[in-house]
This record gives structure tokens, C-alpha cells and sequence, in this order.
């Protein structure tokens, strides 16, 4: 798969959220979380979470990272499906 931004090579990664100790001590013990605008439900919705991870693929030329959900439920609540 090329990456239609630069034309390279998408290589499969998978993507997650981790917390480090570090992080959690100057941010305090709240879970982190990546947000996505649902157009389709005009809200901002979870789309990560520490507990989640997701499919991905990574472009080595421009460091382009797309993620797909693989959990049904959370594809569901994004309006995916």
C-alpha cells in the first residue's frame, strides 16, 4: 500500500497508547486518551484508550501513521458501522 500524500510505501504497524510513570506523575493518574471528531455524530469520541489498540500502517518517507479501529464496538460509537 502507498501512502497517497508522498507516493512511498505504507509498512503494517500497530498503533497504542501507553502510560509511563513519568507522564503519570506530572499529569496526574487519568487514563489518556486520543480524540477524533465524529462528523457524523457532531461530538468528539474516544478513539483510543491505554485499554485499546489498533491497526495500523506507517509511511517511513513522511512518518504518516493511519490507524484503523478493530474493535466493533468502538467502530460503532465512532459511526463506522
Amino acid at each position: 500500500m502507498n501512502w497517497p500524500n508522498c507516493n512511498d510505501e505504507m509498512i503494517p504497524t500497530e498503533a497504542a497508547l501507553h502510560r509511563l510513570t513519568s507522564n503519570a506523575l506530572f499529569s496526574g493518574f487519568g487514563s489518556s486518551v486520543l480524540h477524533i471528531f465524529s462528523q457524523k455524530k457532531n461530538r468528539w469520541a474516544d478513539f483510543m484508550r491505554p485499554s485499546r489498540k489498533a491497526s495500523a500502517f506507517y509511511c517511513c518517507e513522511c512518518g504518516s501513521l493511519l490507524m484503523a479501529p478493530t474493535i466493533k464496538s468502538y467502530r460503532k460509537d465512532l459511526g463506522f458501522e
